[in-house]
């Protein structure tokens, strides 16, 4: 995979709500998959890049209902779904088994794992990347005690890295000098 480095992971989510805004062709407008109650930032980003936002309700527990997330991906044709693992706010992570049956269930949608706090979960999910090609990981050093540094990637396969770098804005890009 590779890395695309983000002002935070808040923009990193910009880019992937940005890149992935093309609706396939039985719908007007592309749509984003989330769960409910999680970070607000993939609800508010993928707006303003004109997805449509469908929210699944998660069980009491907090924990991903899979069955309604593959139902609303399935009947909306969504072409991105965030989880965060371990979730904020709740603070829950999900299982192995429940991210598994997310990512098999949606083969043609990008699951993107949002590991903001997996320092806190004791794992990673980094060979996800490896695994599965419908996979991205988000992270961000904020919440390592580096949040001044504004630093947020999301680490993706090489076709889609290529297709995140196209919506940077052009004066941000840094370029190697001649």
């Amino acid at each position: 995979g590779e890395l695309v480095l983000g002002v935070g992971s808040d923009e990193a989510i910009v880019f992937l709500a940005t890149a992935l805004r093309r609706a396939p062709e039985a719908h007007e407008r592309a749509t984003v998959v989330l769960p409910t109650p999680t970070f607000s930032m993939y609800a508010a980003s993928a707006r303003i890049a004109g997805l449509d936002v469908v929210s699944v309700e998660t069980h009491a527990d907090f924990s991903l209902d899979v069955p309604a997330m593959l139902d609303a991906i399935r009947r909306t044709e969504a072409r991105l779904c965030f989880v965060a693992t371990p979730n904020n706010p709740t603070g829950n992570a999900q299982t192995d088994d429940t991210l598994r049956a997310l990512v098999g269930g949606a083969p043609d949608t990008l699951i993107v794992l949002d590991e903001a706090y997996a320092a806190y979960a004791g794992r990673s999910l980094s060979t996800w990347l490896d695994r599965y090609q419908n996979v991205a990981l988000l992270g961000t050093l904020s919440k390592i005690g580096r949040a001044g540094l504004r630093i947020g990637w999301v680490r993706a396969r090489p076709e889609l890295a290529g297709e995140l770098e196209k919506v940077f804005e052009p004066f941000y890009r840094l370029e190697p000098s001649r």
